[in-house]
């Protein structure tokens, strides 16, 4: 099977990128074809698909790391949330430019999200309405779920040493609001294959465990230790049935497979050596 060249442009043409440069796929024009977003270390660009065209310069500013483009219900088209590591997170509208809202990264290392380092958030319905929401993990532990219409605080816990809590939603994340550590990027499934109990998401943190909490309360699901600090949890089904697994991946080396994920009861243990699974 051969391919053949459709549009070429080069970076330089297209604007202030910087290193670093990412490609991700983003909903088109009435949602008809995939277009793209291209993003560095100093700007992003949204672009036509089909002949690299710029439909618009991104307001982000230095440090873009984590974007998702999203579809939170404001009959924009669609939305993309940046939680880079800036001055604030933001939904934005990228054909443009509009900033929907924003959530304050704080001041000095006493907020949560002052100089951690970001994660990619969960997009789930976080209280019932049906609509799209946005569900972030902090560097102190904190899991909180914004309206993705507003912005405002739907709920918050922290996730400390295998306890799961509710806390403030009042103020900004801090260090006396929770004494966990920083958390992994956030997934969501629905674990047990019922959408009657909506979608669970799942997070690692470095303290070594996973937790796995209800999606439009933030109740705890179960928890799960691996005393190493935890990367990465990807929700899959790996034997078409109605329950999901999980994948993850601890600073041991090892990556753990969780079958019939509500709650797990059982572990696979694949440690990975120079490429090697052993």
């Amino acid at each position: 099977i051969g391919g053949s060249l459709v549009a070429s442009r080069s970076v330089s043409d297209i604007g202030s990128l910087g290193t670093g440069l990412r490609l991700q796929a983003v909903p088109g024009p009435e949602g008809e074809r995939d277009d793209l977003m291209i993003f560095g270390s100093d700007g992003a660009y949204y672009l036509d698909a089909e002949d690299l065209g710029t439909r618009g310069e991104l307001p982000i500013g230095e440090g873009v790391d984590k974007i998702v483009a999203v579809n939170v219900g404001l009959d924009l088209g669609f939305e993309i949330f940046d939680n880079s590591a800036g001055a604030v997170r933001s939904l934005i509208v990228p054909s443009t430019g509009e900033v929907v809202w924003t959530l304050s990264n704080g001041q000095d290392d006493s907020h949560s999200y002052y100089g951690s380092t970001p994660n990619y958030p969960a997009i789930v319905d976080a209280d019932g309405d049906n609509a799209k929401d946005i569900i972030i993990g902090g560097g102190f532990g904190d899991l909180t779920a914004h309206d993705g219409a507003t912005g405002d605080v739907i709920w918050r816990v922290c996730l400390s040493n295998g306890d799961v809590r509710a806390v403030d939603t009042n103020g900004p994340p801090t260090r006396d609001l929770c004494d966990g550590q920083v958390l992994s990027d956030v997934t969501s499934a629905e674990l047990d294959g019922s959408s009657e109990n909506g979608e669970h998401v799942m997070v690692g943190s470095r303290d070594g465990w996973v937790y796995a909490v209800v999606a439009v309360s933030g109740a705890p699901l179960w928890t799960m230790p691996f005393n190493a600090p935890v990367g990465e949890v990807m929700a899959v089904n790996t034997d078409n049935d109605d329950q999901g697994e999980l994948l993850v991946n601890v600073a041991n080396g090892s990556s753990f497979g969780l079958r019939d994920a509500l709650p797990p009861t059982t572990v696979r243990d694949i440690q990975i050596v120079d490429d090697v699974q052993v």
